[in-house]
């Protein structure tokens, strides 16, 4: 695998195509091995909803929860229609280098409460093993 590449695995809703989740893993530089290298909690939320204040977003929810292998952070939040769950984390790898890893899950906010219970399940779920 080429660690200047990421890599993505998605999903799909049948039933509607706005509803999705797609796992990304990027490689990092290796002294960000810590979850707390990339920001505080508050810091990421900012970058997720723009530090501009221009964009239509809202942060409902922001935590930080032991996901397995480390910390998490786990935000809840609306970007125009969209209602999304994202997880950020790191994973270290077996031989070497650094990853994030993150979790989006996002519906459109007419049909999230619809599929809430699903993504909810599918966030909760969401953990990393130790390599």
């Amino acid at each position: 695998r080429n660690p200047a590449r990421p890599e993505i695995i998605s999903f799909v809703s049948p039933e509607n195509k706005d509803v999705n989740l797609a796992v990304v893993s990027y490689s990092i530089r290796p002294d960000y091995t810590k979850l707390g290298s990339l920001g505080t909690i508050d810091d990421v939320a900012r970058t997720i909803l723009g530090t501009s204040g221009n964009l239509d977003a809202e942060m409902f929810t922001q935590k930080e929860k032991g996901l397995g292998n480390g910390p998490g952070y786990i935000f809840d939040y609306r970007i125009k229609d969209k209602h999304l769950l994202t997880v950020f984390t790191t994973q270290s790898g077996e031989y070497a280098g650094t990853w994030l890893v993150t979790l989006t899950l996002q519906a459109p906010m007419g049909d999230y409460d619809k599929v809430k219970s699903t993504l909810e399940s599918a966030l909760t779920s969401f953990s990393l093993t130790k390599r």
